[in-house]
């Protein structure tokens, strides 16, 4: 599931579905790159910058409210080219667009402008589940949304959002759409790996990305970004990416979905995605 990075340059992605261990991914990031425990959530590496809208206005110099998706999706590979020109590598970027072409043949998501992309994957049956709290919506219509190949974010015909919009896609095409580009190199990982030996696969996040995985200092990070240590943070101080009530940091488990979702939204989940499940080792049993 590996590709060998050469000559990068510096911004490097954070791929992943909504809900898949990205913003856990950001806590171990911050704790390893400050080398410091964790005192709050209000400043956590690997932003999403890309998705910033005044910072691509400011690029531009065109106010993406009078733009069309089509429109940003041109201007989208300069703007990252842009970032990355202006920063020293690696800088983690976290994002949860799909892979895809604009309306010109470009690679939105070109190899000029990203060193590699770490894609992270998580069962769609514990996605669901996350997605539907996160959303304050009905599992049922989480699993819709993960089925729905037009489904977008930040996409809002009646208002501006202070993102530009992103093109998820379903969970399948989302995966396919990074697991099948050519453009960029790639390190695939599952959350319940990082889960299982967070050491191991969090040092090789850093090794893909050409940062020095001093083993001391990885440990240090994992301690620090405990989701027992999250959740006392978030109860202490809260955490603004939250957009719905409870805590943004749950469970973190691998298999808590098994005791909340029905057989009969199993087996939707599996109908929906069941080919994409196996290219990645995921059955409709628990992760072992």
């Amino acid at each position: 599931m590996r590709t060998v990075l050469s000559s990068p340059p510096s911004l490097v992605l954070l791929a992943s579905f909504p809900k898949s261990g990205n913003t856990w991914m950001r806590c171990l990031l911050t704790a390893f790159l400050t080398g410091d425990p964790l005192s709050d959530l209000g400043s956590l590496a690997a932003p999403a910058m890309l998705s910033v809208r005044q910072q691509f206005d400011d690029h531009t110099g065109i106010s993406s409210a009078d733009l069309g998706l089509d429109a940003i999706d041109t201007l989208r590979p300069s703007f990252h080219r842009a970032v990355s020109e202006a920063m020293e590598g690696p800088v983690f970027v976290k994002l949860h667009d799909r892979f895809y072409y604009n309306h010109a043949g470009d690679a939105v998501f070109a190899a000029d402008a990203f060193r590699g992309v770490v894609h992270v994957v998580r069962h769609p049956c514990a996605v669901a589940v996350s997605y539907a709290h996160h959303l304050d919506c009905t599992i049922d219509r989480a699993i819709d949304l993960m089925a729905d190949e037009a489904a977008m974010h930040d996409w809002r015909p009646d208002s501006i959002a202070t993102v530009i919009p992103q093109r998820i896609g379903s969970w399948s095409g989302h995966s396919a759409s990074w697991q099948d580009q050519g453009e960029i190199p790639r390190l695939t990982l599952r959350y319940e790996d990082l889960l299982r030996d967070t050491e191991m696969h969090f040092a090789s996040i850093l090794e893909f990305a050409g940062e020095d995985a001093d083993r001391a200092r990885v440990a240090r990070a994992v301690e620090a970004a405990r989701f027992e240590a999250l959740r006392s943070i978030e109860a202490a101080k809260g955490f603004h990416e939250k957009v719905t009530e409870g805590s943004f940091f749950r469970r973190g488990s691998a298999n808590s979905w098994r005791d909340e979702l029905s057989e009969t939204q199993i087996e939707r989940i599996v109908s929906d995605h069941g080919a994409m499940m196996a290219r990645f080792g995921y059955e409709r049993q628990a992760v072992s």
